[in-house]
């Protein structure tokens, strides 16, 4: 969010009858700004109920502010459903906005908020995806110099301490982004274990250096996509969602596909661990299905020279790349 923002001006209805509103209706209180839709699944309702806590901590002077919740759905979101919204928040100082669309676009322009319907699931909903931060402003309607706001600086804990020299990248300041924002285990041993595996693998086979890059930076580029600082402006910010979609979609697997880690991955795994668990799991029915359903041509068709990175991949439990004569069962 820019240090600089325009002042508070807009022109739409509120969600008290639909009555014409604008900035000017709501000098000399403290207002929060923030744009969202009723049918977001987590992001606004969340956010809301933060800026609950926030006027929970004010104090005496919470009837000066007021918080104005601005629809980016405005097809969907009348000024009964708004108000039915926001009021099961805070019926006192929450107010729902909306308008046409070419009045929602030129506020949302004005405050540089990104945001676009997303395709139409098979029941004709939908969800809009946009840029979610908090604008406050004055009793004047005018932004301060240099605010923030409140959800980007959740409570940091140790990793709050930062170097003072701003722009100089310290380890206190790489730690902090290293820190995750919402810690999962789940994320961690799977990025533990695939590098451990794909580590042990690469000292029993030949893996090329560019194969070992191509893992590990796709690797590293899914763990920064889920597991640090950056996932808060990842779920918040329009375009920062793109690029996590970009990268958790396409450019991680991509790489991680082309480093082919498979051998690597089976080669890991302790020859014991093989044979005492996963041998038996590889001779079920299921798991001989799903080798059959990816293994290209017909059941019974000898394996071609060609076929042998994917038929190694076919029994993990095998040793090296060597296959018995024949076809694939």
């Amino acid at each position: 969010m820019s240090d600089h923002l325009p002042d508070l001006d807009f022109s739409l209805v509120d969600d008290d009858g639909g009555a014409r509103v604008t900035g000017r209706s709501f000098e000399g209180r403290t207002t929060l700004v923030y744009f969202g839709y009723t049918h977001c699944p987590n992001v606004c309702p969340e956010t809301m109920a933060r800026l609950m806590q926030v006027l929970q901590r004010v104090g005496p002077d919470t009837d000066r502010a007021r918080i104005l919740f601005i629809s980016v759905d405005p097809a969907r979101d009348t000024p009964a459903l708004l108000r039915s919204y926001v009021h099961a928040f805070d019926d006192r100082h929450a107010v729902g906005l909306t308008g046409t669309d070419r009045a929602i676009e030129s506020v949302a322009q004005r405050y540089r908020v990104a945001y676009q319907m997303e395709k139409r699931d098979p029941d004709g909903a939908y969800e809009v995806t946009h840029s979610s931060a908090v604008y406050i402003f004055d009793a004047d309607g005018h932004a301060p110099a240099r605010h923030r706001s409140r959800f980007r600086r959740r409570h940091r804990g140790r990793s709050e301490a930062r170097d003072p020299r701003e722009g100089r990248l310290t380890m206190s300041t790489l730690l902090y982004w290293l820190d995750p924002w919402e810690r999962s285990l789940t994320v961690v041993i799977a990025v533990l274990v695939a590098g451990i595996l794909f580590t042990r693998g690469a000292w029993h086979v030949r893996v090329s250096m560019s194969r070992r890059i191509a893992f590990w930076v796709g690797l590293s580029a899914l763990y920064v996509a889920l597991h640090t600082r950056l996932d808060y402006f990842f779920e918040h910010e329009f375009f920062m969602h793109r690029l996590q979609q970009l990268v958790l979609h396409h450019l991680g697997p991509f790489l991680i596909a082309l480093s082919y880690p498979g051998t690597a991955l089976r080669e890991g795994v302790p020859f014991a661990w093989r044979q005492r668990w996963l041998r038996p799991a590889a001779q079920t029915r299921l798991a001989r299905a799903l080798r059959h359903r990816l293994q290209p041509g017909d059941r019974g068709r000898a394996v071609r020279r060609a076929d042998l990175p994917l038929a190694a991949l076919a029994d993990p439990l095998q040793g090296d790349a060597r296959l018995p004569a024949g076809s694939i069962a």
